[in-house]
C-alpha cells in the first residue's frame, strides 16, 4: 500500500511553514503566499498547537470587526489538529480528511511535524500511481513492459 512518506518523497522537500500563536494572521498569510502553501502550522511553547489554513482565514479573520493585522494566529487557528504518521496509509488519510471535512493534515514522524499533506495531493498521487500501474499491466499483458522478457503472458 502507499504510505504518506511516498507522497512527501515524490513531491520533494518542502518548507514546513510555521508560526508562533502570537503571530499576526496578516504575517501568516504573507508566509502562505511566499511559500505557495495553503497552511501554516501554529506552535505554542515549541509544541504543535494548531493549523491555520486559508479556509480559516477566510471564515474567521475577515469577520466584521476583525483586523488580520491585529488578529493573532491562535485566535482563528484550528486547535489540536488531527495528524497522520509518516508511515500511515494514504487511503486512510484520505478517508480521515473526507470524514472530518478537512483538506490538510500535519504529518508526524516520532511525534514531530515533518510536513503537511493535502487531500488534493493525496488523491492526485494515487491517481498518478494507478495510471502508471495500469500502463505497466497493459505492457505486461502485451509483452512490452517486462525488461528482458522474451514472451507474452498470453
Amino acid at each position: 500500500m502507499t504510505q504518506i512518506s511516498d507522497i512527501l518523497n515524490h513531491n520533494g522537500p518542502a518548507a514546513l511553514v510555521s508560526v508562533d500563536g502570537e503571530t499576526a494572521v496578516y504575517v501568516a498569510v504573507e508566509l502562505m503566499n511566499f511559500y505557495s502553501t495553503g497552511t501554516v502550522l501554529v506552535f505554542e511553547d515549541g509544541v504543535l498547537a494548531g493549523i491555520l489554513t486559508k479556509r480559516d482565514v477566510l471564515a474567521r479573520a475577515l469577520e466584521p470587526g476583525r483586523d488580520p493585522a491585529c488578529t493573532m494566529a491562535r485566535e482563528i487557528m484550528t486547535p489540536s489538529p488531527l495528524c497522520v504518521q509518516l508511515n500511515s496509509e494514504v487511503i486512510d488519510a484520505i478517508r480521515l480528511m473526507r470524514s472530518e471535512d478537512i483538506a490538510h493534515l500535519p504529518v508526524l514522524d516520532g511525534g514531530l511535524p515533518v510536513g503537511v499533506i493535502s487531500l488534493r495531493d493525496a488523491v492526485a498521487f494515487l491517481a498518478r500511481s494507478a495510471r502508471s500501474e495500469n500502463r505497466e499491466l497493459r505492457g505486461l499483458i502485451h509483452g512490452q513492459a517486462a525488461a528482458g522478457a522474451t514472451e507474452s503472458f498470453f
